[in-house]
């Protein structure tokens, strides 16, 4: 019997500080309209003393309670990143550690804007081969840019989801073609 993987569960994480355009217009020549106009961003969250690997272990830890399902359930982690903590150890295996997946392989996958629908797909394809049944996606980045007039600015963005085996081929299809439009 083939088996094929549904999205089970969704969690988010951001930082409470937040930078609004207007604030970057006080401190160089530009605008919220000039912004948005061209990038649709019209705020960004600050993580000043958060690495990825916090962003991301928060939304683990808040996945894992919010499906009521135990870390050594958890067959694989695969974090989407271009900002890890460091080469080594991966992002992912922190996070492995420090939510206590003491059984799950764990990577990070660096692809940019592409990486989670690429981290998706391939986690569909682990839990489709019949081999896993549960997995953990993980979207995150902290984007660090120093050189505006002495001030820190950082952009944090994180998206999970838990995949986990399913035998209804017809909602795994359209739970994942739906996750793939929302991209």
């Amino acid at each position: 019997m083939t088996a094929y993987a549904k999205i089970s569960q969704v969690a988010h994480y951001v930082p409470d500080q937040v930078i609004h355009n207007d604030d970057l217009a006080r401190i160089m020549d530009t605008s919220d309209d000039w912004i948005s106009s061209r990038t649709g961003i019209r705020k960004r969250h600050i993580a000043r003393d958060q690495q990825t690997s916090d962003l991301a272990t928060k939304v683990a830890t808040s996945l894992l309670e919010k499906s009521q399902s135990s870390a050594e359930a958890i067959d694989f982690i695969i974090v989407a990143t271009i900002t890890p903590d460091s080469n080594m150890p991966s992002t992912a295996t922190k996070v492995q550690a420090a939510i206590g997946a003491h059984q799950a392989f764990a990577y990070d996958l660096s692809a940019a804007c592409s990486g989670f629908v690429f981290a998706l797909s391939t986690a569909e394809k682990m839990i489709a081969s019949g081999r896993y049944q549960k997995g953990i996606v993980i979207g995150a980045e902290i984007l660090r840019e120093k050189n505006i007039k002495n001030v820190e600015e950082v952009v944090s963005v994180d998206a999970e989801i838990i995949l986990s085996e399913t035998l209804d081929t017809e909602l795994a299809r359209k739970v994942f073609a739906k996750a793939i439009e929302a991209g």
